[in-house]
């Protein structure tokens, strides 16, 4: 089964299953090609929009994710504590322009709470 939370970042959503982008749009989330919204969690992205974040993690459920995949700079000691802290582990090394990049993968499960 799958887990995405309210701290699970939109533009990781939209990376693993990109079909997910009309349930975003229907709920008035139009942005979601600008960087600032891909960056915001799911709870704020909720808040700004006026959603009860909780009614979208069951929608996000229904469309059957896995896991995340995520990359951050090696370089970065703060987002090493942070997305090792949030459950992501390194899978990968991968080159890129800005420099060293760690690809990391958090497998996803949603509680069986059904309220």
């Amino acid at each position: 089964m799958v887990t995405i939370t309210k701290e699970t970042i939109i533009g990781d959503i939209l990376d693993i299953a990109p079909q997910t982008a009309p349930l975003f749009m229907a709920i008035g989330m139009h942005c979601l090609g600008c960087p600032a919204s891909r960056g915001e969690t799911v709870e704020e992205a909720c808040m700004v929009h006026g959603i009860d974040p909780e009614e979208l993690l069951e929608e996000l459920k229904t469309a059957g994710f896995s896991r995340v995949r995520l990359a951050y700079q090696k370089a970065n000691p703060q987002s090493t504590r942070f997305w090792t802290k949030n459950g992501f582990q390194p899978v990968e090394e991968k080159p890129h322009p800005y420099g060293t990049m760690l690809a990391a993968v958090r497998n996803l499960s949603f509680s069986e709470n059904p309220c």
